[in-house]
């Protein structure tokens, strides 16, 4: 809005949006611009994934009970222009630690689906995701914004060092709410 340009087209970088001082989050953020002219879109039919078509609007899953990312935040890569997700993990409560991330596979582009049993009443083998490129934050209300200590030999540690993972405080978003609400 500052640059005299209608929200449709107005791709404004991530800090500009949310000014985070911890220097991983900075570094996950950065490479980042966004733009939610069209507000927050609540899928009915389909849970929406990092693989879905990428629009200008905030898409929740709060329609899915279990779903496997809660928020998809559309952003474009400022070097490439690329549209893509950052996904988003929401925990009300305590952290998710590797374990638990690994187990509800956060870093997969989609959730495994557990098989229906076969014909000879074997249970098929779960069909595998591919890693997701994108970039996972976990927003907590028990942590800060940046790192999270991980065994320096985990996939989460290496995900975290390639700035692909980072966590968000739920309290440095609702200030920053507040800030944007004022002005």
């Amino acid at each position: 809005m500052a640059r005299n340009l209608s929200a449709d087209v107005t791709w404004a970088p991530f800090l500009a949006i949310y000014p985070t001082e911890d220097p991983h989050l900075r570094a996950v953020l950065q490479p980042f611009e966004v733009c939610w002219s069209e507000a927050v879109e609540y899928p009915t039919d389909n849970e929406a994934s990092v693989s879905s078509k990428v629009g200008k609007a905030i898409k929740s899953n709060r329609n899915f009970k279990n779903a496997h990312h809660d928020l998809l935040i559309p952003v474009k890569r400022k070097a490439t222009h690329t549209l893509e997700f950052i996904a988003v993990q929401c925990c009300h409560g305590l952290l998710k630690n590797a374990s638990q991330l690994s187990k509800s596979c956060q870093d997969k582009t989609r959730k495994p689906r557990k098989g229906r049993k076969g014909a000879q009443g074997r249970k098929p083998q779960k069909k595998e995701h591919r890693d997701m490129a994108n970039v996972l934050l976990q927003i907590c209300s028990t942590c800060e914004d940046g790192r999270q200590n991980f065994k320096c030999s985990s996939s989460w540690a290496r995900r975290q060092q390639e700035k692909r993972y980072s966590l968000m405080s739920c309290r440095c978003i609702i200030a920053q709410m507040d800030v944007l609400q004022l002005l």
